[in-house]
């Protein structure tokens, strides 16, 4: 099992059962030297170890709001990596600051902050347009990051058409460095605005959007 593999499941499990043993679990002190090894070779190791030590050595009231991040966090990693080294291999997809993860932004807001975001392109019904609309209009600037980036490309397929479509035209502006065009749903229908939103990396757009392509 790769280091992030593992670590995303030592941290699910320490979400299972609590925080309150977090400090005697030997088997993520063990994972976490391997991600210290890791750390060296690249920042986004480097950050998921820095964090990873910061929970380990948190106070209990600040365990599990750590350990949402953290987790939180690893995720969107592995959302956006392919594959990844072994004990007798070296890394292949993080080799350097130039890489693909590294482009994308991981922007400095709690996963408690985006998790509202999140959940829309995990539910079904009609109701969440109005709400991903509200995103787009309010804070646009919560799409750079790579945990939305990546519930959005995997909700392109939504049960919800209308919902699917919105998604990748807001896509489509991003990658373009454009204002996407989209209803006007403040209480003048029909109308078209111009709503700005940040730019997002082609080549990470792309990566993410190669993940678990089915072409049938």
């Amino acid at each position: 099992m790769n280091p992030l593999e593992e670590l995303k499941e030592r941290l699910a499990s320490t979400v299972i059962a609590g925080t309150q043993l977090l400090g005697e679990d030997f088997r993520l002190r063990k994972t976490a030297e391997k991600i210290a090894a890791l750390g060296q070779k690249n920042t986004v190791f480097q950050k998921i170890h820095t964090d990873l030590q910061q929970l380990l050595c948190a106070e209990p009231s600040r365990r599990g709001v750590l350990l949402l991040d953290l987790l939180g966090f690893v995720d969107a990693v592995l959302y956006t990596q392919a594959g990844f080294g072994t004990e007798n291999e070296p890394l292949q997809s993080l080799q350097s600051n130039e890489s693909d993860i590294t482009k994308a932004e991981f922007l400095q807001i709690s996963y408690k902050v985006l998790q509202p975001i999140l959940q829309l392109f995990q539910k079904t019904g009609s109701g969440r347009l109005d709400a991903f609309h509200a995103v787009v209009a309010q804070t646009p600037e919560l799409l750079a990051d790579i945990r939305v980036l990546g519930a959005m490309v995997r909700d392109i397929n939504d049960s919800y058409q209308e919902m699917g479509s919105y998604i990748l035209k807001v896509l489509e502006a991003m990658a373009n460095e454009m204002p996407v065009l989209l209803p006007d749903r403040s209480g003048y229908m029909g109308r078209l605005r111009h709503y700005p939103v940040p730019k997002a990396d082609r080549d990470v757009l792309i990566d993410l959007l190669k993940k678990g392509f089915d072409p049938q």
